[in-house]
């Protein structure tokens, strides 16, 4: 595993501050180099070496959770938004790159948004935690497709959660029995129905206002009709008002 070492003059200190500044800023390495007194070959070594370090420490931080601990993450949402069962938000997000050269493959990475970009999906807690981290799909991919494509949706079909559990996502997803979406409003639904797409849409944005997750390329797509058990699991929970 490779990791930062002090083969240069540059210190520990220098060396994560400029590797933090190129990932939040869309400077170039020689603009970069020149705030810190670093070339631009030195730079691209010490950022390089910085991201292969945060890669290789990925599964001691973001980690699905065992069957004990999802109970106590439900609880918390309950704690703090009144929902039900949840134990996750499950949302993507569109990371801006620069497209590939040829035109074939380029339309591929042109988002609904009209820029190139890749397809980053998460899944948090109520706070703020990753549980599961998806990055690399085409920003033309929709946010339902990543999620079919994606090692979650596998890891739940082999390992289903709890029945008494579920994740949280927007209408871009299909219902399923372990992610309840809000109600498609045809201009028929309840007031339960209504209450519920108030408390889904409102723990969403919380996660997103955090910049974890967004709504950026909810394009229309052919989408599979949910099953019952996913479909009364919902109005189970739209009905006992969550």
């Amino acid at each position: 595993m490779p990791y930062i070492t002090s083969r240069t003059e540059h210190s520990l200190e220098e060396r994560l501050y400029a590797s933090l500044w190129m990932l939040a800023n869309p400077d170039c390495y020689r603009c970069v180099g020149n705030l810190f007194n670093m070339g631009k070959n030195t730079l691209h070594r010490i950022f390089l070496n910085f991201v292969q370090s945060i890669q290789a420490l990925r599964q001691s931080y973001v980690r699905w959770p065992c069957d004990e601990k999802l109970q106590s993450i439900a609880d918390e949402f309950h704690r703090k938004t009144g929902l039900t069962a949840v134990v996750g938000c499950l949302d993507g997000t569109h990371i801006s790159v620069r497209a590939p050269d040829s035109k074939n493959n380029r339309a591929s990475y042109i988002n609904r948004k009209g820029y190139a970009s890749i397809q980053l999906q998460a899944v948090c807690t109520s706070d703020l935690y990753f549980t599961d981290m998806c990055c690399g799909f085409p920003g033309s991919v929709h946010d339902s497709r990543v999620f079919r494509r994606s090692d979650l949706r596998s890891h739940l079909d082999a390992n289903p959660l709890p029945p008494t559990v579920h994740l949280l996502a927007d209408t871009a997803y299909p219902l399923s029995i372990d992610v309840m979406t809000p109600y498609r409003d045809d201009g028929g639904l309840t007031e339960e129905h209504k209450k519920f797409n108030t408390l889904d849409d409102a723990e969403l944005e919380n996660a997103q206002s955090a910049a974890l997750v967004n709504d950026d390329c909810n394009q229309l797509e052919f989408e599979e009709p949910a099953s019952s058990s996913a479909q009364d699991k919902r109005d189970s929970l739209a009905g006992i008002g969550i």
